[in-house]
């Protein structure tokens, strides 16, 4: 659904440089929203979440003027760029008694796409495993019922692209990057026995989302390099309703795979993006994936902590040779207040900025010529928590140091996120940094199963797998899943390895779906959903004597599908 209220069309908006994207909640209709803030045109996303276009100056100062900071789309890259035996799926591929191959059951994978030739993905007779693609970048072909963008190709459109002597010429659809394609594989690829290769879930059908890069606005606002992919928070929220869509058409239970992943946000689960991963999770038949992301040994977190007897402390970034922009995000636990103050490498000190409300403030540094545009948001209206969002352009080499004062201290703690690898350099970190809160914001959320990586040789845990709990102190990760030296499909109808949390949670969306087919479709368990199979892998997962689980690296263990129906088949462990 969508309304229009200009005279060019929505989808010409929804491509345009001159539009400004938001997300907002709806109630019933788009009125409420229209009068306010005066789109040129609303789409909605699901039932309840709508993104507005707006008209006008994409300007700095301009984007946060009378909009909560939690509207403007957070960007999300993509995270990780053997080991079915070690997680027990193995065993149900050839199981003559419980055999579990993820038929009847679609896995969603919103991502860079797919390499929809390649041999993980068609079977013997040049036909696609594939339901349907809804390629976000391409505009010349039918968007999807409900959708006014992109094009939507059908499996018996791709069938038609495979049977052809040039099948780009009747689905022009690709993977340019490869990590869609590696993950869909991983999660649910054919078997190939001439490469010792299977899906988790081999038999299970996919819905592919290839996400459209995001907007030069946003990566200006956020200070995210042009030649790095990232995507926008609500064509990753389009892309799940598109699969869930999906879904309910063909009539399966369906697992929706992230492996895109995002430092911005509270980490506390109540981003647009989080709460719909919670909305959705509810129903049955519906499972959410997410993995950590890989920022634990990046230094990109600070932890706050304001001693009783100071007015302040501080946070030290040292900046690389050649960081163009960057930005950082301060989030209060609430209902602390903080302000701060900034001091340049070459001593130049700005002490106390002062918040004015619902204005932001460019901060000039004349002996190291660096620009920092700062805004303070007193009460974000998803969370409640203050926000202090910095940008720095052209900053200079060195140690750059933030005095943060407690204006109300209650708590006495904050955190700090630096933008994720491959966002920001790596030459670019807190010198005091906390391993912790590391995790993805959408990870965060309380529904989805958020996964860790390991290594499955060693059973020793991948070092940048993004370390929890939440800023709010749930429990996640749920748990971990192999994520080293992956093997898998890449684009050209090869196999190569990835390493990443993506991976693990792609091999943990293909136990989900064998999960979905022994319980919704061999009705063991109708009433299966993303909430009780967080319940059941968490049973089954593997503890390692010694570790005081829930543990903020591992979460309940690691994954282990074949000890999770021994317990609740047969009792044993």
């Amino acid at each position: 659904m969508a309304e229009n209220y200009d005279d060019i069309s929505c989808e010409d908006v929804i491509y345009s440089e001159d539009y400004r994207d938001y997300i907002k909640e709806y109630f019933q209709d788009f009125s409420s929203i229209a009068g306010t803030y005066h789109p040129v045109c609303i789409e909605a996303i699901g039932s309840r979440y709508a993104v507005m276009h707006l008209a006008g100056d994409t300007s700095m100062q301009n984007i946060l003027s009378d909009y909560n900071i939690s509207m403007l789309p957070a960007l999300y890259g993509l995270l990780g760029t053997a080991g079915l035996e070690e997680s027990g799926i193995s065993y149900f591929h050839r199981s003559p008694y419980l055999n579990l191959r993820g038929s009847g059951v679609m896995i969603g994978v919103i991502d860079t796409g797919i390499d929809y030739r390649h041999q993980a993905f068609t079977y013997e007779d040049r036909t696609t495993k594939i339901y349907s693609i809804w390629d976000q970048t391409i505009r010349d072909g039918e968007s999807p019922e409900g959708f006014i963008y992109g094009t939507e190709y059908t499996s018996e459109q791709i069938n038609r692209a495979l049977a052809a002597e040039n099948s780009l010429a009747v689905v022009p659809s690709q993977d340019e990057n490869g990590h869609g394609t590696f993950i869909a594989g991983v999660a649910a690829g054919r078997v190939i026995e001439s490469e010792d290769f299977s899906g988790a879930a081999p038999d299970a059908s996919l819905c592919i989302v290839k996400l459209k890069p995001c907007k030069q606005y946003l990566r200006q606002f956020y200070g995210t390099a042009a030649d790095v992919p990232a995507y926008q928070e609500n064509d990753i929220m389009a892309g799940i309703s598109y699969c869930i869509q999906k879904a309910q058409e063909a009539r399966m239970p369906v697992i929706i795979l992230l492996g895109v992943g995002t430092n911005s946000g509270g980490h506390t689960g109540q981003s647009y993006l989080s709460q719909l991963i919670d909305d959705i999770s509810g129903f049955s038949g519906v499972c959410v994936v997410t993995a950590v992301g890989g920022e634990a040994d990046k230094r990109h977190h600070f932890l706050g902590v304001l001693s009783e007897d100071s007015a302040y402390t501080e946070a030290e970034i040292r900046v690389g040779a050649g960081e163009r922009a960057f930005s950082l995000e301060l989030w209060s636990i609430h209902p602390d207040l903080y302000t701060i103050g900034i001091q340049s490498p070459a001593g130049e000190r700005i002490e106390k900025i002062t918040p004015i409300a619902g204005r932001s403030q460019t901060i000039r540094f004349i002996l190291d010529q660096t620009e920092i545009f700062v805004y303070y948001q007193m009460v974000e209206s998803l969370s409640g928590q203050q926000v202090i969002f910095l940008r720095f352009d052209e900053p200079t080499q060195g140690i750059w140091s933030l005095r943060i004062y407690g204006n109300l201290a209650v708590n006495r703690r904050f955190h700090i996120w630096l933008p994720m690898t491959p966002f920001i350099s790596d030459q670019t970190y807190f010198l005091r940094p906390d391993p912790d809160v590391t995790l993805s914001d959408a990870a965060c959320a309380s529904e989805g199963i958020s996964v860790a990586a390991y290594n499955d040789t060693n059973n020793s845990l991948y070092a940048a797998s993004g370390r929890g709990f939440t800023a709010d102190y749930e429990i996640k990760p749920d748990l971990a899943a192999p994520g080293v030296q992956i093997y898998g499909p890449v684009p050209g109808n090869r196999f190569g390895t990835r390493t990443g949390t993506s991976m693990a949670a792609a091999q943990t969306a293909g136990a989900a779906a064998l999960l979905m087919e022994w319980g919704l479709l061999k009705g063991n368990d109708l009433q299966l959903n993303s909430h009780k199979i967080i319940k059941y892998l968490t049973l089954g997962a593997v503890r390692r004597e010694g570790v005081v689980y829930p543990d903020r690296a591992w979460g309940y263990g690691r994954l282990n599908l074949l000890k999770t129906f021994n317990e609740l088949v047969t009792g044993r462990t």
